[in-house]
């Protein structure tokens, strides 16, 4: 390849003799070999990226004279490509969805998931769509774009109690129309803490006296907190307990005394 400029590059465009091929780009003159006809037959997927290729062409000269879109591919180019070539590559490449985020969705109306995509030039929208484990769509919708351009993210407008097997599909759109798509399956619900038992919880601890059996109330605090409504003769002697401190005499005879003075009444 060679580059010239002056008058005669300005003047000279198109191929010659089937050897060489000159253009004009910025006001350079290029000169390159001719391309030679191919020898062999393509193949089948060879057919099927000509073609697409030829409809990119159609894509780049549209998009080459509507003059917002031609605005905002000029900014995209590369070094050494103009509008059309810009449109041309956005046409030929799709979008690609990198990463689903359910972890912050539980199957109820308001969960959010995030989903990150990314394209060559733009992102037009987000798709999502979740999926039963029995393969029934559960609900489809459109994820919002976050500031960053890069996170799109989808709130849940539908209960979906049974989440083991839910099958989540994000699709991403440029321009172009071309797609990019992943799925996610949830394997399981997430597990929900269990409840700490607390020391109001602890139920009380029974203590049979001589008459009847009373629930005395110990709060986590030994016998120090211990409230007995009647002296017991099986009451063991604790030190660590004030009522305890009373020798066993002691409480023989204010048991012997409350007997003799119930008997009185």
């Amino acid at each position: 390849m060679a580059t010239a400029t002056g008058l005669l590059a300005s003047m000279l465009s198109g191929m010659i003799g089937h050897e060489l091929v000159f253009r004009n780009w910025e006001g350079k003159m290029i000169v390159q070999k001719a391309p030679g006809k191919r020898k062999t037959r393509p193949t089948r997927a060879m057919a099927v990226q000509n073609n697409k290729f030829k409809q990119g062409m159609v894509y780049g000269v549209r998009m080459n004279q509507d003059t917002d879109m031609k605005e905002l591919y000029y900014r995209k180019r590369a070094p050494r490509q103009n509008v059309c070539s810009r449109a041309l590559q956005d046409y030929l490449t799709a979008p690609e969805v990198t990463d689903i985020n359910v972890s912050q969705y539980s199957g109820k109306p308001g969960d959010t998931i995030e989903i990150r995509a990314h394209d060559d030039f733009h992102v037009a929208y987000v798709q999502v769509d979740i999926w039963s484990a029995g393969g029934v769509l559960v609900e489809r919708g459109d994820a919002v774009v976050q500031p960053s351009g890069l996170v799109w993210t989808y709130t849940a407008k539908a209960a979906n109690p049974n989440l083991a097997g839910t099958k989540v599909t994000a699709y991403a759109m440029d321009i172009p129309n071309n797609e990019g798509t992943l799925s996610v399956t949830i394997d399981k619900a997430p597990e929900t803490e269990k409840p700490v038992a607390s020391e109001k919880s602890i139920p009380p601890t029974s203590v049979e006296t001589g008459e009847s059996q009373q629930r005395v109330a110990f709060g986590g605090q030994g016998h120090q907190s211990c409230m007995p409504a009647a002296y017991s003769r099986k009451m063991a002697a604790d030190s660590n307990c004030a009522w305890c401190d009373i020798g066993r005499e002691m409480q023989d005879l204010v048991f012997t005394g409350r007997t003799e003075l119930a008997a009185l009444n």
